[in-house]
């Protein structure tokens, strides 16, 4: 047993220790089987001398060995000078063993004797007495310990103390029973005094899974005690049945063995719960831990728990109360950070940077400080064990959940002081299950209560109405913008039907229940008559579960009254600032033409009569008159154009009719043409007329910045819900700062032009609700791209 113990951990000295404990009890013994087998009386009385010194060496042996359990941390050195006395005392008794004082003689036996005889001297009684003070003296500091250290020192020494007093019962049991009873054989059972005593002290010092003391002598003395009321009740029944049947004059073999065995077997099971109940009253103090009751309890209080802050309080309380640790620390993983979310510190959650999550990760047992050093240390448990010593815990387990680390549990010293033994760690590796489980159930709870608080107060603060229905089409929300918005309460609506809404809205969700399509940016009108017209900007859209199936629609509103009259507001404000444009655009442009025509005229009295004068009058006049005349038609086409005349136009077919038109006049500019008609939809409402004036003013400004020849490239493709059509060339580009005055009236950097074209093609743009965008670099080229809402025939225009 002593090598088994120091193999387990040769490092450490209690282990050391009880080895050397060991080998003086094995000498001691071997001593006392000289002496049985002594051939002389010298031999006798060597054996005699040598097992009396040797036994008088175990009780500061013993003693050594609790030095060592309690002074773990001193050199063995240390150990040793403090057992200086007790080595003092034992070689003073080892004198008096050695003297005659203390055995005068041994008798060797006879040829019916079975034993040496010492004939002790008074000395034995100073022997006797040394035995008697110093066990006393090593029990009651063994007492003293007990009620002085905690954890694993406690444990190891209440070990010792079971050891001794087992053994002592069995010693005294089979030293007297047999002087009572006469069964002298039973005598030779006497060793099993000293082999309790080693194997209760080794399991104590040795063993990684070591049970609680009062576990461990309730477990001995139940099966203790079952087992004599089992060998009781065979040999009763055995009995009883032996003279019935002779009694009745039948057989006795093997019926009496059989229904003994019988009444035994039937036995046990009521005969364990009764002796485990006896034993657990002798110790009223410590009582057992039931693991059972105590997870049927924290199961039902955790699964009644909605918040993780209070998840975490009750689990404290259970441990508390059912395993007395006086403190818990719960780190929670968040992707590769640990996160402690109890105790919290000053109500924030904090982050922390601890190895030991990583130490512990793939481990479902429970680590205990104070058994981790009982064994080999390796590096991974040394590290482990320091870890744990700096975050003083006394132990750690890991939190698991879907065979995933969910995070780790820190647990502090117990109040009774007691370590964390067999069953404890049994206990809370149950209670750490639950707890995951409950956490899971806590922490999706809050995440949806979190939610459900989030999505309110978006819906309460969101400026754009959000009105939403189920499947049938009944009001499930409606924010208070959306009532606003709608002039009604949110109490008015919610829980109605859609046909409560304002008839376009309820068409339009119709429309959307029906073909389950998207409708972005719909401009909706809702006529009032207190409060007027109202400009709605509406976008739609059904919402699906996971199996595809339709949950509800969803109205988003966005109130454009107030922008729409800003925007009206503006275009007067544009219209008037560029007012003083135009006259003065108006009046550099007319008067070049009148000046002209007043000179000849003031010219025209004097030389009438000139032939020549007169022709070149009548051709200039006509021409300056044309030249206002085209004007004044220009500035009335920006001014007041003409209302177009909306009708479907498939743009591909309009661009390729006026570039064939084109082709030939830029062949004779020496310009190349290319189109990339990408669109697959291409359908608008439009004017054609006024279209083909947009695309002419571009290409004829596209030819113009290309005197010596270049590329035009004409391409369309899907922008959203809109076709972009690109008109780009590659001449010398405008310059950045004229790109923002591109589309003024009367800007143009030509020598020639009054500026008014791309300013008309602009405004019929917004006329059909298109918008141009341009781009340029200086020698280069410029992109010009306009963008035409797509017409759905379906769809009501």
């Amino acid at each position: 047993m002593g090598v088994f113990v120091l193999i387990a951990q040769p490092k450490r000295k209690p282990n050391q220790l009880f080895a050397v404990l060991s080998a003086v009890i094995f000498i001691w013994q071997t001593a006392l089987w000289g002496g049985a087998f002594a051939n002389t009386v010298f031999q006798a009385e060597f054996w005699i001398r040598s097992s009396s010194i040797l036994g008088a060496l175990i009780p500061p042996a013993m003693n050594l060995l609790r030095i060592s359990i309690v002074y773990s941390s001193l050199s063995l050195w240390a150990i040793l000078k403090k057992n200086r006395v007790w080595f003092t005392t034992w070689f003073c008794v080892s004198l008096l063993c050695l003297s005659g004082f203390f055995l005068k003689t041994a008798t060797l036996p006879d040829e019916e004797g079975i034993l040496v005889i010492p004939d002790y001297g008074a000395g034995f009684i100073l022997y006797i007495l040394y035995f008697l003070i110093s066990f006393s003296l090593l029990f009651s500091k063994i007492k003293r310990d007990c009620k002085t250290f905690d954890g694993v020192k406690r444990t190891e020494i209440e070990y010792i103390l079971l050891s001794c007093g087992a053994g002592l019962f069995i010693g005294v049991f089979f030293l007297i029973v047999p002087n009572i009873t006469g069964w002298i054989d039973l005598g030779a059972l006497l060793p099993l005094s000293v082999i309790t005593f080693i194997a209760i002290t080794g399991y104590g010092i040795a063993t990684q899974g070591i049970l609680d003391v009062p576990v461990l002598a309730r477990r001995i003395i139940a099966y203790t005690m079952l087992l004599l009321y089992l060998i009781c009740l065979y040999f009763v029944v055995s009995v009883s049945s032996r003279q019935l049947l002779t009694w009745l004059h039948q057989p006795t073999q093997p019926f009496s063995n059989l229904l003994a065995t019988l009444f035994v077997v039937f036995s046990v099971s009521p005969a364990q719960g009764f002796a485990q109940r006896l034993a657990n009253r002798l110790f009223i103090n410590t009582p057992p831990l039931n693991v059972g009751s105590i997870l049927r309890e924290a199961g039902s209080s955790l699964n009644s728990v909605l918040t993780v802050d209070e998840l975490c309080i009750r689990f404290h309380r259970i441990l508390t109360e059912k395993l007395e640790t006086r403190d818990i620390t719960i780190l929670i993983r968040q992707k590769e950070e640990f996160i402690q979310i109890y105790p919290l510190d000053q109500h924030h959650r904090q982050s922390r940077k601890t190895p030991l999550p990583k130490l512990v990760a793939g481990e479902s047992r429970l680590f205990v400080r104070d058994l981790i050093q009982r064994h080999k240390l390796t590096p991974h448990t040394r590290r482990l064990l320091e870890e744990l010593k700096k975050e003083n815990a006394a132990a750690a387990i890991n939190l698991i959940r879907n065979s995933s680390q969910l995070g780790i549990l820190l647990l502090g010293e117990r109040a009774s002081g007691r370590l964390y033994a067999h069953e404890e760690a049994i206990a809370v590796e149950g209670l750490r299950d639950l707890f995951s489980v409950s956490y899971e159930n806590a922490r999706l709870y809050t995440e949806l209560q979190n939610s459900r608080i989030y999505m309110d107060l978006l819906l309460k603060n969101l400026v754009n109405g959000v009105i939403a229905t189920d499947a049938a089409g009944t009001i499930t929300t409606c924010n208070h913008e959306a009532a606003a918005i709608l002039r009604m309460t949110p109490d008015e609506i919610a829980n109605k039907s859609i046909h409560i809404l304002p008839t376009p809205l309820e068409t339009l969700l119709q429309e959307v229940f029906k073909k389950d399509n998207v409708i972005k940016d719909r401009e909706v009108i809702l006529p009032g008559k207190e409060e007027g017209i109202r400009f709605l900007n509406v976008g739609a859209a059904l919402f699906h579960d996971l199996e595809n199936k339709v949950m509800g629609g969803l109205l988003v509103l966005q109130d454009r009254t107030a922008i729409r009259a800003l925007e009206d507001q503006v275009k007067r404000s544009e219209r008037l600032a560029s007012l003083g444009t135009l006259s003065a655009g108006m009046a550099h442009e007319i008067k070049n033409p009148l000046v002209t025509l007043k000179t000849f005229t003031q010219l025209l009295p004097e030389r009438f009569e000139d032939p020549d004068f007169r022709e070149t009058f009548s051709t200039l006049a006509g021409k300056e008159i044309g030249r206002i005349d085209t004007l004044v038609n220009q500035l009335l086409s920006f001014a007041r154009p003409a209302k177009p005349k909306l009708d479907p136009v498939h743009m591909h077919v309009l661009l390729r009719s006026h570039i064939k038109w084109f082709r030939q006049q830029a062949e004779d500019s020496n310009i190349e043409i290319e189109e990339r008609y990408e669109a697959g939809q291409d359908v608008i409402l439009g004017d054609e007329d006024q279209l083909r004036q947009v695309f002419l003013n571009l290409l004829l400004n596209a030819q113009q910045v290309m005197p010596e020849g270049g590329a035009i490239t004409l391409r369309t493709r899907i922008s959203g819900s809109s076709i972009q059509v690109t008109v780009s060339d590659n001449g010398k580009g405008i310059d950045p700062d004229d790109l923002d005055h591109v589309f003024d009236p009367f800007f143009t950097t030509k020598s020639s032009g009054t500026g008014l074209g791309l300013a008309v093609a602009h405004q019929i743009l917004i006329e059909h609700q298109a918008e141009i965008r341009v781009s340029s670099q200086l020698g280069k080229g410029s992109t010009f791209d306009l963008y035409f809402p797509l017409h759905q025939p379906d769809t009501p225009s």
